[in-house]
């Protein structure tokens, strides 16, 4: 048996986004250090192998969603200001790159180093993502692929899931107000 390739839209979205991000590195941007397919045996219908994606990312220890909870608390402004600063650091350079997060939320906002001032923010998992073809400025869904609590208005008008750099930013503003509440 020959391993057909991983279909799945979320990993292909994911592995081109990371391996773009790759030749241009932000430290505010979650790193990925390798990218494999590995067989896999799928028991139904017949047996089939198939190809499964495994990526070999940089460790985080936790999402600052996790970390606020961990204090019991908002998160104080020493902290807050410089996350914030770093997430809209990191989306400034994924716009850069014509690519769309689509997926911005405090789970997804991962921290590495040390503790407190030396806490690093990284944007992490891009599984929603997009990269945006040159001259366009958004990408239409076939359907809405994003944390509803996060997405902005316009994701949702006329069930056209639009995407755009603003959606990133409105996301992000939310993941903001998330951390300071």
């Amino acid at each position: 048996m020959s391993p057909q390739p991983c279909e799945d839209a979320y990993c292909r979205r994911e592995l081109a986004s990371l391996q773009l991000l790759q030749q241009h590195p932000h430290e505010n941007v979650l790193w990925l250090q390798e990218a494999a397919y590995d067989s896999c045996l799928h028991l139904s219908e017949s047996q089939k192998l198939y190809s499964r994606l495994v990526l070999v990312l940089e460790n985080c220890m936790m999402n600052t969603a996790t970390f606020q909870a961990s204090l019991g608390d908002a998160l104080p402004e020493a902290w807050a200001r410089p996350f914030c600063s770093q997430m809209f650091l990191a989306l400034t350079h994924l716009a850069s790159l014509r690519i769309l997060h689509n997926d911005l939320k405090p789970e997804n906002l991962l921290l590495s180093g040390g503790q407190g001032a030396g806490l690093t923010l990284k944007i992490g998992d891009f599984g929603c993502s997009a990269i945006l073809p040159d001259g366009h400025e958004y990408v239409v869904g076939g359907r809405c692929i994003t944390t509803w609590a996060y997405a902005s208005p316009e994701v949702f008008q006329l069930h056209a899931c639009r995407y755009s750099f603003a959606s990133d930013v409105w996301s992000a503003g939310d993941s903001a107000l998330y951390l300071n509440l």
